[in-house]
C-alpha cells in the first residue's frame, strides 16, 4: 500500500526528480511499512496519512525550485514590447470618445500598425526564418477572427441546406465544429510521439470536471424551468466561449512553442482578446447602465491587453512571466463576475455559469503554461543534444564561399 501511495504521488515531481530520486524513495516508504507493520495498531494508518502529507508538501517545493532554478531571461527591447502592446491601445481607444482626439490619429496608429504587422512578418520571416514575438498577440485574434467568420459561413451554408434546424441555425455552432476539427488536427500533427508531462493530463482532467459539472448544475436548472431550445442554445455558446475556443487557441499557440516556449501564451491572450471586444462578456449583468462603465470597460481592456504582453516581454525570470500572465487574467475574470454584483442595485443570483466559464479560460491558460513550458524544455535539450552531436556546422554564406 505504501508503495502504490509513493508511486502516485512521484507524479506530482518534476521529471527530473523521479529519475533520480524515485526508486530510493520507493524503498524508503517500503521500509517505513515494514517498521509500521511490526509495530501494528494505528502506525499503519499513520503512516500512510504521513506519507500524502510529506509527498504533497515535498512535490511542492521541487517543483517550485524546477521554477526558480535556471530561470534567468533577457527582456524583450522596449520597440518589441511596444508593437506588441498596440493592440491592446487599439482597444482602448475604441472605447474613448476619439471625437477628442480628432479622427486622423486613431485612423494613421491602425492603418500604421497594419502596415507593419504585413511587411513587418514577411521580413523577419525572410530574414530569420522566425515570427516575430511581438506578432503572436494579433495572431492570436486574426485567428480566431477568422474561424468565427468560417464558423459563420458553415452555420449559414448547414442552414440554406436544410441541415440545421432554425433554431440552431446560430454562428456559434459553426464555429464549435471548426474548433473540434482544428483542435483534433492541429494536436495530432504537433503532439505526434510526443511524451507529455502529468501536469498536462491533470489540468485537462480538470477542465473535463469542471465542465461535466457545469453540465449538471445548467440541465438541472433547465429540467425545472422547462425551457429547453432557446436555453440548450445559450448553453452551447457559453460553452463552446470556455472550453472549444480555449482549447482551440492551446492548440494553434503549439505553432510557436518551439521558437517562443511560453511566450507563446501570447496566442492564447490575443485569441482571448474577443472578451474584451465583446461588452457582453462582461457587462451582461446590465453593467452598462452603471455611470461608471466606461472607465470600468477601459481599466479592463487596458489591464488584459496592455499589461499582460508588457510585464510578460519584459520579465526576467520565469516567475515573473507566470504572474505576468495569470494575475492580470485573473483580476480580469473575477472583476466581470463582482463588479456588477457590486454595483447595480438589486437582489443578484449567484452565476454558476459564468463562475464556471472563468474558471474554465483559467484553467485553459494553466493548460497553455505547462504544455507550452514542457515542449519548450524538449525543444531546448533537443537542440542542446545537436549541438554537442554537431559542434560545428558552417552557415550558410560560409558554404557559399
Amino acid at each position: 500500500m505504501a508503495e502504490r501511495i509513493y508511486c502516485i504521488l512521484l507524479w506530482l515531481y518534476p521529471a527530473e526528480h523521479r529519475q533520480a530520486y524515485g526508486g530510493l524513495m520507493l524503498q524508503h516508504a517500503r521500509d517505513l511499512e515494514r517498521v509500521a507493520f511490526q509495530r501494528r495498531g494505528w502506525q499503519l494508518l499513520f503512516l500512510y496519512l504521513r506519507l500524502i502529507n510529506d509527498g504533497i508538501l515535498n512535490a511542492g517545493r521541487e517543483q517550485w525550485e524546477v521554477i526558480m532554478a535556471n530561470n534567468r531571461f533577457s527582456p524583450a527591447s522596449w520597440f518589441t514590447v511596444l508593437l506588441a502592446a498596440i493592440p491592446g491601445l487599439l482597444m482602448v481607444f475604441t472605447r474613448v470618445d476619439i471625437t477628442r482626439l480628432g479622427q486622423i490619429l486613431p485612423m494613421l496608429v491602425t492603418y500604421g500598425y497594419l502596415a507593419i504587422l504585413v511587411i513587418g512578418v514577411i521580413f523577419v520571416w525572410y530574414r530569420q526564418r522566425r515570427f516575430p514575438v511581438w506578432a503572436l498577440l494579433p495572431a492570436g485574434l486574426l485567428f480566431w477572427t477568422a474561424v468565427f467568420m468560417a464558423g459563420s459561413f458553415l452555420a449559414q451554408l448547414l442552414g440554406d441546406l436544410g441541415w440545421l434546424p432554425p433554431m440552431w441555425q446560430d454562428a456559434i455552432l459553426g464555429v464549435g465544429l471548426l474548433a473540434i476539427v482544428l483542435t483534433i488536427v492541429l494536436v495530432a500533427l504537433l503532439l505526434r510521439g510526443k511524451r507529455l508531462p502529468a501536469s498536462v493530463w491533470l489540468v485537462v482532467g480538470t477542465i473535463f470536471l469542471v465542465n461535466l459539472l457545469l453540465w449538471i448544475l445548467y440541465f438541472s436548472d433547465l429540467m425545472a424551468s422547462t425551457r429547453y431550445d432557446p436555453a440548450i442554445l445559450q448553453f452551447l455558446y457559453n460553452a463552446a466561449l470556455g472550453l472549444l475556443d480555449g482549447l482551440m487557441l492551446v492548440a494553434v499557440g503549439l505553432l510557436a512553442v518551439r521558437q517562443h516556449g511560453v511566450l507563446a501564451m501570447l496566442v492564447v491572450i490575443g485569441g482571448y482578446t474577443y472578451m474584451c471586444m465583446d461588452s457582453d462578456y462582461f457587462s451582461g449583468f446590465r453593467l452598462n447602465e452603471w455611470d461608471g462603465y466606461t472607465a470600468y470597460a477601459i481599466s479592463m481592456v487596458a489591464l488584459y491587453l496592455v499589461v499582460t504582453p508588457i510585464a510578460l516581454l519584459r520579465a526576467r525570470t520565469r516567475l515573473g512571466r507566470a504572474l505576468a500572465v495569470f494575475i492580470p487574467v485573473g483580476i480580469f475574470l473575477t472583476a466581470r463576475i463582482a463588479v456588477p454584483n457590486l454595483v447595480l442595485p438589486g437582489p443578484h443570483l449567484t452565476p454558476w455559469g459564468d463562475i464556471m466559464l472563468s474558471v474554465t479560460v483559467m484553467l485553459n491558460f494553466v493548460l497553455a503554461w505547462v504544455l507550452y513550458s514542457g515542449l519548450d524544455k524538449t525543444a531546448h535539450e533537443e537542440e542542446t543534444v545537436r549541438a554537442i552531436s554537431y559542434p560545428y556546422q558552417p552557415s550558410l554564406s560560409q558554404n557559399h564561399d
